[in-house]
């Protein structure tokens, strides 16, 4: 983790704060409806500077919530009862930034082990554990 992230860990703020000096990891509010509170995620900022940096060393498939997890968290919140979440054991594999594990936590499942190869990916999973 990052000093500036850290810093704002300690003054209690994380909203808008970046990872590391170029802003090429962010954090990132995800909101679903009906269903408080807001996630938070550290990703990469492919917006802005799309899946390679200006150097072609940073590939960005792993560290960014790819549009269909959104869509399966806010079904496993919607369907949270019918799969039966709460006490259950989830194991996420190739978890990139970790999103589904975190909402599975959050809908009360006893164990999950969130799992990805990736080291930068395994940082950002332990900041977003944090965050959330």
């Amino acid at each position: 983790m990052g000093p500036k992230l850290a810093t704002l860990f300690e003054e209690g703020q994380v909203a808008g704060c970046c990872w590391d000096p170029a802003g090429r990891i962010t954090i990132c509010e995800h909101r679903f409806k009906e269903f408080e509170p807001s996630i938070l995620v550290c990703e990469y900022n492919t917006d802005k500077y799309g899946y390679f940096d200006n150097t072609n060393q940073v590939f960005a498939t792993g560290i960014k919530v790819w549009p269909p997890c959104p869509i399966m968290a806010y079904l496993l919140m919607a369907q949270r009862t019918e799969l039966a979440l709460e006490g259950a054991s989830i194991l996420e594999l190739g978890a990139g930034v970790g999103l589904l594990g975190i909402v599975a936590i959050c809908l009360g499942a006893a164990h999950v082990a969130i799992t990805e190869i990736n080291d930068l990916c395994r940082n950002a999973i332990a900041v977003n554990l944090t965050l959330n």
